[in-house]
């Protein structure tokens, strides 16, 4: 890893305004994941909680290549919420922000 990326990711780490350096850090480390890989797309890939497959009980992120069928296959099967329900939740993440 070059010594500026390496202060990328030690900045991204050390700080506690840890969203801003990832925002800052994370797309600069991507492009350095596709240059390495030859990849030419690639997945940010954020786990919280074990049920959601986190294993590293810290924040971090996974940049993961794609190079043909290559990488994370996203398996997601998106359904429809019914109006009212929505509207409920909607209300809800309002109220929690």
């Amino acid at each position: 890893m070059s010594s500026a990326l390496t202060r990328v990711v030690a900045l991204a780490i050390s700080s506690s305004d840890w969203p801003t350096r990832a925002a800052i850090s994370t797309p600069r480390l991507a492009r350095a994941v596709m240059s390495a890989t030859g990849a030419t797309d690639y997945n940010i890939l954020k786990n919280n909680g074990a049920a959601a497959h986190q294993a590293v009980m810290h924040v971090h992120f996974h940049i993961i290549p794609k190079i043909g069928s290559a990488g994370l296959g996203v398996g997601w099967n998106s359904g429809t919420l019914e109006s009212g329900r929505a509207k409920d939740m909607v209300a809800k993440m309002k109220a929690a922000l």
